[in-house]
C-alpha cells in the first residue's frame, strides 16, 4: 500500500471512529474507546489519555502492554513530551525519543517501555483546552508523519467534543435525578397536611434528617401521623430505592419478637420447621421502623441495643454473626420519660435511639390546620366512595375546631369518612357530627360544681335530648319545653350547644 492509499485508509477508519464516538454516554467507556480508537486509526502500539484538572495533566487511560503502570502516573505542566504539549498547547512529533531533552526517560524505566516514535496533540474545544492524547511505537521501522499528526489532531478535535457533550448528557442526568428526588421528597411529605408553625417545623426537621443514616426517634401521641413522619425521612433519603420494613412491637407476643426481628435457624425452637429471616435482614440497606418500641421487653433492649452499636446480630437458634446496615427509626406513644425513671426503658437504648429526636404534636394543639385537613379527606373519600361532597358548613367546621380529639389526625379522618358515608346532601353539616357531638352527654351534675354550672349542665343535656327528640326542630323543641323559640335559640348559643 502506498503513502496515500494509507493515508485515505486512516481517514476511513477516523471516520468511522467519529461515528461511533456520538453513540456512547457513559465517561468510561468513551475514554477507553479513544485510546483504543486511537491506536487502531495510527497503527500504534500503545497509547494514553491525560484531562487537565487543575492545571495537573492526569493520565487517565492507558492501553498496551503497560496500561496498568502508565495510567496511575501523574505529570506537571511542562513535564516530558506530555506536559510540553498541555502548556503549549500544540502537536508535537517525535521520532527518536532518547535523543530529544523532552522526553522523561523516568517514565520509561518505570514502566519498561522502550520508547522510540511519540506523536502527541492537544484536545482542544472552542471554549477550552481539554487536555493530551499521546501515541506511541517502540518499533525502529515506524515513524510517525504530518499526516499522521492531521489525522491525531482531527480526531482529538472530535474526542474533546465527545467529552464535552457526554459531560453535559451526565450533568443534565444528576440534576434531573435531583430533581427528581426533590419531588419525590415532595410527594412523600405532602401526605403529611399542616401549615402551622408546629408542623412546619416537624417537617423542616425530618428533611433535613433524611438525607443521613442518623437514628430517628419518633414521639407522638396514637394517631399523629408518626409512621407517616417515618415513611417520609426513608423515601426522601438515599435509601428510598431499598426496603422500608415497619414492625409494630406491640402487636407480636413477646415470644415471637424476638424470633420477628433477628430470624431464627431450623428446629430452634418448637414449631421452627424452616429457617426464618428477620425484620433486620429483610430491611439491610434500607429502613426498619419500630413503632410502639416501648413495648419491647426489656431483655429484649439488650440484643436491641447490640444490633444498634455493632450493626450484627444471630438468628435465634443460631452461631453464624450477621451484619446488616439498616437505618433505625423507633416511634413511640407512651411518655418515654417515665418508662425510663420506671425502669421499663433501657437509658442507653434510649440514648442510642433518640440521635434525633421529632416530637409530633397531637392535633389539639395546631387545631388551624383542621380546614386543610378536613378539605383533604373529603377529597380522599370522595374518591374512595365515589361521592362528590363539595364542602363542609361553617357550623360543622366549628365543631371540628372546638373538639379537642383524643384520637386525633385518625379520628379527625374517621369522622369525615362517617360523614361522607351518612350524608344524603353534598355538604357536610352539624348534623353529620353525632360522633363527636354526642360528648355533651358525658357531662354530669356532681357534687363539687358551682350552682350556676350545675344547672348550665342540666339544661345543655335536656335542651339536647328535646332536639334530638324534634329531630333538630327549635320550633317544636320550644314549643315542648314552653318557651319562645328566640329564647331557645339564645340558650343554644350561650351553652354553646352542638
Amino acid at each position: 500500500m502506498n503513502e496515500k492509499s494509507d493515508v485515505l485508509d486512516k481517514y476511513r477508519r477516523l471516520l468511522d471512529v467519529c461515528l461511533n464516538l456520538t453513540q456512547i454516554y457513559d465517561i468510561d467507556k468513551l475514554l477507553d474507546y479513544i485510546m483504543t480508537a486511537a491506536m487502531e486509526v495510527l497503527s500504534a502500539e500503545a497509547s494514553s489519555l491525560l484531562l487537565q484538572e487543575d492545571d495537573l495533566p492526569l493520565f487517565k487511560v492507558a492501553k498496551g502492554e503497560k496500561e496498568s503502570v502508565v495510567k496511575n502516573l501523574k505529570l506537571k505542566v511542562g513535564e516530558g513530551v506530555v506536559g510540553w504539549v498541555a502548556k503549549y498547547k500544540t502537536p508535537l512529533i517525535v521520532n527518536n525519543a532518547y535523543e530529544d531533552p523532552r522526553f522523561n526517560r523516568d517514565i520509561d524505566k518505570l514502566t519498561g517501555f522502550r520508547t522510540k516514535n511519540i506523536i502527541c496533540v492537544p484536545m482542544k474545544t472552542q471554549k477550552a483546552f481539554v487536555g493530551v492524547i499521546e501515541v506511541l511505537n517502540k518499533k525502529k521501522s515506524r515513524e510517525f508523519t504530518e499526516a499522521d499528526e492531521k489525522i491525531l489532531m482531527a480526531f482529538a478535535g472530535q474526542t474533546a467534543i465527545a467529552l464535552d457533550n457526554v459531560r453535559l448528557y451526565q450533568r443534565l442526568n444528576s440534576e434531573n435525578a435531583l430533581l427528581r428526588n426533590e419531588l419525590r421528597a415532595s410527594r412523600e411529605f405532602s401526605d403529611i397536611i399542616g401549615r402551622s408553625r408546629k408542623i412546619t417545623d416537624v417537617l423542616d426537621l425530618a428533611c433535613k434528617v433524611a438525607p443521613s443514616r442518623s437514628t430517628v426517634f419518633i414521639q407522638g401521641e396514637s394517631g399523629t401521623g408518626k409512621e407517616l413522619i417515618a415513611k417520609a425521612i426513608h423515601f426522601s433519603g438515599g435509601r428510598r430505592d431499598r426496603p422500608f420494613i415497619k414492625v409494630n412491637c406491640a402487636a407480636i407476643p413477646e415470644t415471637l419478637l424476638e424470633s420477628e426481628l433477628f430470624g431464627h435457624e431450623k428446629g430452634a425452637f418448637t414449631g421452627a420447621i424452616n429457617r426464618k429471616l428477620g425484620r433486620f435482614e429483610l430491611a439491610d440497606g434500607g429502613t426498619i421502623f419500630l413503632d410502639e418500641i416501648a413495648e419491647i421487653p426489656v431483655n429484649l433492649q439488650l440484643k436491641l441495643l447490640r444490633v444498634l452499636q455493632e450493626r450484627e446480630f444471630e438468628r435465634v437458634g443460631g452461631v453464624e454473626t450477621i451484619k446488616v446496615d439498616v437505618r433505625v427509626i423507633a416511634a413511640t406513644n407512651k411518655d418515654i420519660a417515665k418508662a425510663l425513671k420506671d425502669g421499663m426503658f433501657r437509658e442507653d437504648l434510649y440514648y442510642r435511639l433518640s440521635v434525633v429526636p421529632v416530637s409530633v404534636p397531637p392535633l389539639r394543639e395546631h387545631k388551624e390546620d383542621i380546614p386543610l385537613l378536613t378539605a383533604h379527606f373529603i377529597k380522599k373519600y370522595n374518591n374512595e366512595l365515589n361521592r362528590n361532597i363539595s364542602g363542609i358548613t361553617e357550623d360543622a367546621l366549628a365543631l371540628l375546631k372546638e373538639y379537642d380529639w383524643p384520637g386525633n389526625i385518625r379520628e379527625l379522618e374517621n369522622t369525615i369518612e362517617r360523614a361522607i358515608v351518612i350524608s344524603s346532601s353534598n355538604t357536610i353539616t352539624a348534623d353529620h357530627l353525632s360522633n363527636i357531638t354526642s360528648s355533651d352527654d358525658a357531662r354530669e351534675i356532681r357534687v363539687g360544681l358551682a350552682l350556676k354550672e350545675a344547672i348550665d349542665t342540666f339544661k345543655i343535656s335536656f335542651i339536647k335530648k328535646t332536639l334530638d327528640h324534634t329531630g333538630g326542630s327549635k320550633k317544636k323543641a320550644a314549643e315542648i319545653l314552653k318557651i319562645q323559640r328566640t329564647y331557645l335559640s339564645n340558650l343554644i348559643k350561650y351553652l354553646k350547644i352542638r
